[in-house]
Parts: C-alpha cells; sequence; structure tokens
C-alpha cells in the first residue's frame, strides 16, 4: 500500500488560515536537527498537517519533517508491521484509550511515557485523560471537542422548503418529508462503527439529556435503556428506508462522498468535517445544526481529540521530542485548531469556521463526555467488541438483545 503525502499546494488556503491566527512570533531554533517521520490516519487532517509541520520548520528550521497520511482501514497493521521491521514512523497517532492500541503499545515498549519529557502546562487533567494509561501520559491531545453534529445540504433544504427542526419529534417528522421526495434523508454507512457511533451519539444526547450528563458517574450503567433506545432508534430509521441503500456505501469516506454529491440532504459526523468537505466540493453550500431534544435544548456528546505517541525506537529523539513539545504549545495547539476547523476547547484560541462558531453558541456549553471514551475508559476489551458488534448489528449478523449480552460481559 502507498502512503499519502500532501505538499504544500494549496498555498491560497495555507496564507487566509495563518491570517486568520494572527502572527504569532517564532524564534528559530538551530540547535536541533534530523529528520522526521510522522504518520496520521486520515485525510481530513490534510490542512493541520500542513498548518503544523510550516509551523515546526518555521521554527526548527534544520529538521525536515516528512508526514504520510494513511487509510484508517489499514493503519494500525501498517504502524504494527513497520515497527516491526524497524521502520516504522517517529510519531504516529494512536487514539489514546478510545482504541486498544495505545495499552497495547505502552505495554510492549513500543511508545515511550511522555509524563516528563513534555511540557503538558497548556492541558488541564480533563483534557489528558485521554491520553494517559496508570497516570502515564503516552500522547499528546489536541484542544478540540470532537462532536457530532447535523451537516446539511442548504440549496436543497431551500428548494424544498424544509425547516430546521427545533425537537426530536419534529426532526423525525423531516425525515419521513425527504425520503416522501425520494431523496435519501441521511448518508451513513452500515461497514464503520464510528460513523455509526457518530450518530448513535446525538440521538443518545437528545433523547435523554440528563443521561448524558451524568454519564462519567462512577455508578452510570452504559447499556442502560436510554443507550438501548438510542440504538433501536438508529434501527427503526434503517429499516424505514431513511439511510437509503446504505449498503453501497462502504466506509466512511464514500459516507462524506454520497453527501457531497447531492446524493443525501444530510450527513451526521464530525464537528471537524465542515473545513474538508467545503474543500472537495467548494460548490456545495452546507450549513449545520445540533439534533434538538425534544424539550428544545440541545447539548454535544464528545471527547478531546488525540495526538501523537512517540515511537520507542526513533533514531531521532530530540527532534522527536521537540516536535511533541511544538504539539502541545500554544502556537502548535492554534494551528491545528483553527486549520482543522473543530470546535476550540480552550478559550483562548477563537474557533476558524462560522459554522462551528454557530455550533458553539447553540451548544450553550452543554458538553458532556463520549458514551464510547467513558465505555473505553472502563475496558479496553470493550472496545473491540463495541466496534466489531455495532457493524454486525447494523449488518443483521446479531441482534441489540447480543450486543449488550457480549459488552456486559467486561464491562461489568
Amino acid at each position: 500500500l502507498m502512503g499519502w503525502r500532501k505538499e504544500l499546494a494549496g498555498l491560497g488556503t495555507f496564507i487566509i488560515l495563518s491570517n486568520a491566527m494572527g502572527s504569532l512570533s517564532v524564534r528559530a531554533d538551530e540547535s536541533i536537527s534530523g529528520k522526521l517521520t510522522v504518520w496520521e490516519h486520515s485525510i481530513t487532517f490534510e490542512m493541520p498537517m500542513e498548518m503544523l509541520v510550516s509551523g515546526f520548520e518555521e521554527k526548527y528550521p534544520n529538521v525536515d519533517v516528512e508526514w504520510e497520511i494513511w487509510d484508517m482501514e489499514n493503519y494500525y497493521d501498517l504502524v504494527s508491521l513497520g515497527i516491526q521491521a524497524g521502520s516504522g514512523p517517529d510519531l504516529f497517532y494512536t487514539d489514546g484509550i478510545a482504541r486498544t492500541k495505545m495499552r497495547e503499545y505502552a505495554d510492549q515498549g513500543t511508545i515511550l511515557n511522555l509524563t516528563d519529557l513534555v511540557d503538558f502546562s497548556n492541558f488541564d487533567e480533563a483534557n489528558l485523560w485521554r491520553e494517559e494509561i496508570d497516570g502515564k501520559c503516552y500522547g499528546v491531545p489536541w484542544l478540540t471537542f470532537d462532536s457530532r453534529i447535523v451537516y446539511y445540504n442548504v440549496e436543497m433544504f431551500q428548494e424544498n422548503n424544509w425547516k430546521i427542526p427545533e425537537t426530536f419529534a419534529e426532526f423525525e417528522e423531516l425525515l419521513g418529508k425527504i425520503k416522501d421526495t425520494g431523496i435519501t434523508p441521511i448518508s451513513l454507512t452500515p461497514y464503520d462503527s464510528y460513523s455509526l457511533l457518530f450518530l448513535m451519539e446525538p440521538i443518545l444526547t437528545a433523547l435523554h439529556p440528563e443521561y448524558a450528563e451524568n454519564i462519567t458517574e462512577d455508578d452510570t450503567d452504559l447499556l442502560a435503556e436510554p443507550v438501548k433506545e438510542a440504538i433501536q432508534k438508529m434501527l427503526d430509521w434503517a429499516a424505514g428506508g431513511y439511510f437509503g441503500d446504505w449498503t453501497e456505501v462502504l466506509n466512511g469516506g464514500d459516507q462524506g462522498l454520497n453527501f457531497m454529491s447531492g446524493n443525501a440532504a444530510m450527513n451526521i459526523c464530525g464537528s471537524w468535517d465542515a473545513t474538508n468537505m467545503q474543500a472537495n466540493n467548494p460548490d456545495l453550500k452546507i450549513d449545520a445544526f445540533i439534533l434538538p431534544s425534544n424539550d428544545g435544548s440541545k447539548g454535544l456528546m464528545g471527547s478531546i481529540a488525540s495526538g501523537f505517541s512517540l515511537n520507542a525506537e526513533t533514531e531521532n529523539r530530540d527532534a522527536a521530542i521537540a516536535f511533541l513539545n511544538y504539539c502541545a504549545s500554544l502556537d502548535g495547539q492554534s494551528r491545528w485548531i483553527r486549520a482543522h476547523g473543530g470546535i476550540s476547547a480552550d478559550e483562548s484560541i477563537e474557533s476558524s469556521t462560522e459554522i462551528t462558531k454557530k455550533i458553539q453558541e447553540q451548544a450553550e456549553n452543554n458538553l458532556f463526555t463520549s458514551w464510547e471514551m467513558v465505555m473505553a475508559s472502563r475496558s479496553s476489551e470493550a472496545v473491540d467488541i463495541w466496534e466489531k458488534g455495532f457493524v454486525e448489528l447494523f449488518l443483521g449478523k446479531i441482534t441489540l438483545e447480543n450486543l449488550c449480552e457480549q459488552l456486559a460481559s467486561v464491562i461489568g
């Protein structure tokens, strides 16, 4: 498989983003030199990588950074194979405790404990827990609140006189109206567990905001009726044809393309995806809203974004540690967050897009921790069961009861 590297060809976009961030003075450090390889897991991070590496190389002109973005389907296999062969990247995305890989790498000594190597003074404990195992930090997070929102095709809504729903009941009525016109209401794939999660969590938050608010409590049952109701709602929508012929939408990338091509009215996905969608289809007019509760309230479920971990076998240790410290700096965080286009979790860094700013205003600080992240913090085994089981459930291979029984056996 070939990796993918993006040169700074989109200079116009780069200049616009740089100006939006303002002038951040950087003093060059020529004492560190070398060559680094950095791996990311999603094409949606093309622009943030450009901005981050540009800023780092400005500060460390004697360090050359090569970065690649790999298909998530094969990403962890390629990381593991590269490390075993001694040709792995110096720094790579691990997704923190949201998946089992960081724990595996930490237990194997594949990645280094960064607690005393990186200046984490710009983070509080609530920002670091996704990267921590047994009180030790193995990754540098990004101060974006990664949530899930409803993107919609503005022109399609205007042509059909569809209104933005103010309650969950109105949203379900809207799904029926859209389907009646022959248009697929929501673009979704049944083959990707995270695409499914990104719909389940907004439904859970809208149907049961009080449950979402208290989800981090130690005694919260992660398989309680509110969770089952949210998942069942998705199954009902699938049976009702609200996702169209979704078996032809093979992955999360196809889901986005299906929406961007005008084949669906809405796409419920990451709050960071607007920048990428608009870059891939500048002619598409999109806007977004939060899936509302029946009382009209609006909340967001999500988590702080995960960043890079350090390969314990790196031959460029000083340069790699300098890169991670730059990621943890205000300059590095600002570049990533603003290019990313997501919701800023740091009040000193303003979100860069109008959609994101509007979503933040709608949420009114009703930000809740991701159901999946709470589950992952309790049991790494549950992550593997959930990732496989969600897909099997929506492909009709297991029942919701089967899935809950499997998860209950490891969550307790």
